[in-house]
């Protein structure tokens, strides 16, 4: 990926919250941003470029609705969750009606210290925020081997999602650390998980989490092998 990007941390970051979605370091969203104070914040976000270089742009944290907010839009400003992701723009494709194509890249983790509400012409929020790690904490080099075989077992082989990570497993140029960021964007499903990925400062522990969510569903896998269609009562299903 040509050029570098850095973070002022030094200034507010704007914040673009969903529901139940999060970006996590290393990984890419695309998005359709429709909403006007959306619009304003990437207009605002891409102020700065020169000759399309995104390079350029302010970053954009990807922060999570807190539980059981439906919309953003009928709540207003509801409450959001502890951490989020600062991404930069790889894309931005704006439409005649101004609404704008995004693609988003994951920098890093970060906790939201202090929100500033939307004031005078600004319609969204931003937020200081201060980055989060784990000092120098690694990934066992073995975890690479443990993914590649929970992805090439007899179940989770057939899913396609897995096979599209495998692609990445088998690249040894790729650190684990990233491989378990992008098994995890593309894998895990479940709505608390993903954010409890994406709070954790530990490499090693988010690599026991996603392990633990893959296990789980290749058991899931396994049960659902054993109620084959043919062991149906006549005219039902298992269900």
């Amino acid at each position: 990926m040509p050029g570098s990007f850095l973070v002022d941390f030094g200034n507010p970051i704007a914040l673009f919250p969903l529901v139940g979605v999060v970006l996590y370091p290393h990984t890419v969203r695309d998005l359709h941003i429709f909403e006007p104070r959306y619009r304003q914040m990437i207009e605002q976000a891409v102020s700065p470029v020169i000759d399309g270089d995104l390079t350029q742009s302010l970053p954009i944290a990807m922060s999570v609705l807190e539980k059981g907010v439906v919309s953003s839009d009928s709540l207003g400003m509801p409450p959001l969750r502890r951490y989020a992701c600062i991404g930069r723009l790889l894309k931005d494709h704006k439409l005649p009606d101004g609404r704008h194509f995004i693609r988003l890249h994951g920098v890093c983790r970060a906790e939201i210290r202090h929100v500033e509400e939307p004031e005078g012409d600004r319609l969204y929020r931003r937020a200081y925020l201060k980055p989060i790690n784990h000092g120098s904490a690694t990934i066992p080099k073995s975890c690479r081997g443990r993914l590649h075989d929970l992805l090439t077992g007899d179940r989770l082989v057939r899913m396609r999602l897995a096979e599209e990570v495998r692609g990445y497993v088998e690249k040894d140029d790729i650190p684990v650390e990233t491989l378990v960021e992008i098994a995890s964007f593309v894998l895990v499903q479940d709505e608390a998980i993903r954010y409890r990925l994406l709070a954790e400062r530990d490499p090693s522990r988010r690599a026991m989490i996603l392990f633990g969510e893959l296990e789980r569903l290749d058991q899931l896998v396994e049960l659902c092998d054993l109620q084959q269609w043919k062991d149906w009562p006549k005219g039902l299903s298992w269900n």
